[in-house]
């Protein structure tokens, strides 16, 4: 199943052993009314 990226940044790891380290995130566009275990489509859910 193929989700849309809603966001991508770059930020500085924050805690840990990797503190300071750059990392990039990759915020997807879930469904906003997903259930948990659900194998029905994403399409389903939408408003």
């Amino acid at each position: 199943m193929q989700y849309p990226i809603n966001e991508i940044f770059q930020t500085l790891q924050s805690e840990g052993f990797f503190t300071g380290v750059p990392a990039i995130f990759i915020r997807p566009g879930l469904p906003s009314r997903a259930v948990a275990g659900s194998d029905a489509p994403a399409r389903l859910y939408r408003a």
